[in-house]
């Protein structure tokens, strides 16, 4: 597998994942199991009533907050207000879709660093490269991982947060930076899914 093959196995991924969500928003336009505990709780986060909790969650905030963070930048640029962005179960899934799809490249990191030791420094062959983004994406595509990045759950970003802990407790920056940049990732992988 030559470096060519780096790019299209990680976009074919992209399009598959594309063109499930649009299954998934075409034939599930309802929300689905927990989702109707999740994407209400959601709406409520997103109107900003923080304190308007439903007792039959049992996860911790994580997922709503994130959801305000990432959705309110595309509220002010398409002029939609964010409560009723929010109301819409694509909206919400399409948060779980990116986090998926930001698996990929954190999934390279972390395999790149247990089969060659390091996550910077010496270059890898066009082989080993390929062959690492094609590892990513075979572990991304995974049925249990791969199927909660269409529905409004904390399964994406849990898995998200934990790969940026291992990611940045690895690599990322010199001496202790690295671990406070790990721990706080950890602790919002905490705050998606406590059992992470």
């Amino acid at each position: 597998m030559t470096a060519r093959v780096t790019a299209p196995v990680a976009g074919v991924y992209l399009l598959i994942s594309l063109a499930v969500f649009a299954v998934v928003r075409k034939h599930v336009a309802e929300p689905y199991m927990d989702e109707i505990f999740h994407c209400p709780q959601a709406v409520r986060y997103c109107q900003h009533r923080f304190n308007d909790w439903d007792p039959m969650i049992t996860t911790l905030p994580g997922l709503y907050l994130l959801s305000v963070l990432l959705l309110q930048p595309f509220a002010w640029i398409t002029g939609i207000e964010l409560g009723e962005m929010c109301s819409d179960v694509s909206a919400l899934r399409a948060v779980n879709l990116l986090l998926g799809a930001a698996t990929v490249p954190l999934l390279f990191a972390c395999l790149k660093a247990v089969h060659f030791g390091h996550l910077r420094g010496n270059p890898l062959s066009a082989a080993d490269r390929a062959a690492l983004w094609t590892n990513a994406v075979t572990v991304a595509a995974f049925p249990l991982l791969f199927f909660f990045n269409f529905v409004y759950y904390t399964d994406a970003p849990g898995t998200f947060f934990v790969l940026l802990t291992l990611v940045l407790s690895l690599g990322g920056g010199g001496g202790d930076r690295r671990h406070l940049g790990g721990a706080a990732a950890g602790a919002v992988a905490v705050l998606m899914r406590q059992t992470n």
